[in-house]
C-alpha cells in the first residue's frame, strides 16, 4: 500500500514535466489550416482542416464533418505532400496521376505550423 502514494506522486511529477511540450504543440496546431477546392470531370470537391481537429469534405451534395471527413482530408493532404517550395504544376501532376486524371482546376490554401500562408491555383490550359 505504501507504493501507491509514491506511484501517484511520480505520475503527477511526470505529467508536469511533459505537459508544457503538449501545450506548445497545441499552440502551433491552432495556426494550421488546409483547404482544397478542385474540379475534375465536371465534379467539384472540397476538403478543409482547421487545427486542432476540424475536418470537412464536400463532393456535390454530399458533406461530411468531423471524424467521418477525416480520412478523406488526410488522404488528399498526404497525396499533395505540401511544402513551401511546391509548385502548382507539380501538385497538379500528383492529383492527375492519382485519383483525378481529368483535373480541370484547383485552389489550395495551406497555413503552416509557423502561421505562413501558402496558396496555389492551377487551371487546365
Amino acid at each position: 500500500m505504501r507504493s501507491l502514494p509514491v506511484f501517484f506522486t511520480m505520475a503527477f511529477l511526470l505529467c508536469g514535466i511533459f505537459a508544457p511540450s503538449v501545450v506548445y504543440a497545441d499552440e502551433l496546431m491552432e495556426n494550421f489550416s488546409f483547404r482544397v477546392t478542385l474540379e475534375s470531370d465536371g465534379d467539384v470537391y472540397h476538403w478543409e482542416f482547421d487545427s486542432p481537429g476540424t475536418y470537412e469534405w464536400h463532393h456535390g451534395d454530399k458533406v461530411l464533418h468531423g471524424e467521418k471527413a477525416k480520412p478523406n482530408v488526410e488522404k488528399v493532404f498526404a497525396l499533395l505532400d505540401l511544402s513551401e517550395e511546391a509548385e502548382a504544376e507539380e501538385l497538379a501532376a500528383r492529383l492527375k496521376n492519382g485519383p483525378f486524371p481529368d483535373l480541370e482546376r484547383f485552389d489550395i490554401r495551406w497555413r503552416s505550423g509557423e502561421s505562413q500562408l501558402y496558396s496555389w491555383v492551377w487551371e487546365k490550359n
